[in-house]
Order: C-alpha cells, then sequence, then structure tokens
C-alpha cells in the first residue's frame, strides 16, 4: 500500500511538471497570442468548410427535389393530355353510339308505324268488305220479305188480315 502511495505521488509530480506553466515573458505572450489567434482562424476555417459542404449537399438535394418536381410536371401534363384525347375519343364514340340508336329507333318505329297503317287500312277495307256484304245480305232479307209480304198481299186481298201481318212482320224486325 506504501509503494501505491509513492506511485500516486509520483505520477501526480510527473502529471503537474508537464502541465505547469512557464513564467510568461513578452516575446512568448506574443506567440501564443498568435498561435491562439492562428487556431481561431482554423477552427473557423474548417468550420465554414463543413458548413459549405452542408450546403453543397442540401443544395445537390434541392436541385434532385426541383428536377423530380420538373420531371412529375411533365408527366402530369402528359397524363392530362392522354386522358383529354381518351376523352374525345369517348365523345366521339359516344356521339356515334347516339346516332346509332337514334337511326336505329327511328327506323324501327317508321316500321312499326307502316306495320299498323297497313293493317289498319286491311282492317278498315275488312271491315267495309264485312259492313257491305251485311248490308247486301239485309236488303236481299228485306227484298225477299217486300216480295212475301206482297205475295201474301194478293193471296189474301183482304185489307185487315194483310195489314195485320204486314205490322206483325214490321214488328219483329
Amino acid at each position: 500500500m506504501n509503494l501505491n502511495k509513492k506511485g500516486l505521488l509520483l505520477l501526480l509530480n510527473v502529471i503537474l511538471a508537464a502541465c505547469a506553466r512557464e513564467p510568461l515573458s513578452p516575446t512568448c505572450m506574443l506567440y501564443e497570442y498568435e498561435e491562439r489567434l492562428l487556431e481561431r482562424v482554423l477552427r473557423n476555417e474548417i468550420g465554414l468548410e463543413n458548413t459549405l459542404k452542408d450546403i453543397v449537399k442540401t443544395h445537390a438535394k434541392v436541385e434532385d427535389a426541383l428536377q423530380r418536381l420538373e420531371d412529375g410536371k411533365v408527366l402530369i401534363k402528359s397524363m392530362v393530355e392522354a386522358m383529354k384525347e381518351k376523352q374525345y375519343t369517348m365523345d366521339l364514340t359516344l356521339r356515334d353510339f347516339m346516332e346509332n340508336i337514334t337511326r336505329i329507333v327511328n327506323s324501327t318505329l317508321t316500321t312499326s308505324v307502316n306495320n299498323l297503317e297497313s293493317k289498319h287500312e286491311a282492317l278498315a277495307l275488312k271491315s267495309i268488305t264485312l259492313v257491305s256484304d251485311a248490308i247486301v245480305e239485309l236488303t236481299e232479307n228485306v227484298s225477299a220479305t217486300v216480295k212475301t209480304v206482297s205475295n201474301l198481299q194478293e193471296k189474301l186481298k183482304g185489307g185487315y188480315i194483310l195489314n195485320s201481318y204486314i205490322a206483325s212482320v214490321l214488328m219483329t224486325w
């Protein structure tokens, strides 16, 4: 232990001797001032170099970001142009589709109207034919009835019986 204390004291003396200051002389003071000033200038220069390196790195990052923005702007413009072209194509396709649909609907409608008109004309002609046939048949029936009545009138030659028979026939009609 005693040896440890002696070694420790010796070490402390060496450290104190190394760190001890010499008495300052005016010449030493001037050199020391210049040395400190030079150290400060060097530290400032190293700091400025580091700052310049940081600025250069930041500038490169900013330039890269600006370039990416420009590339993105060009990409967006091209996408907008492509979308405009697609919209124009879609408008043309829609217009053609609508024209085709309109033409088809008009054609179908015209065909349907023509079919209905021809069916109407055929039905009107058929009804006219049926009505004229019915009129002819009724005329024939009336003529036959009138003939029968006149034959009966001649046969009976009696006014009263004939009048009552005609009245009954006309009433049934």
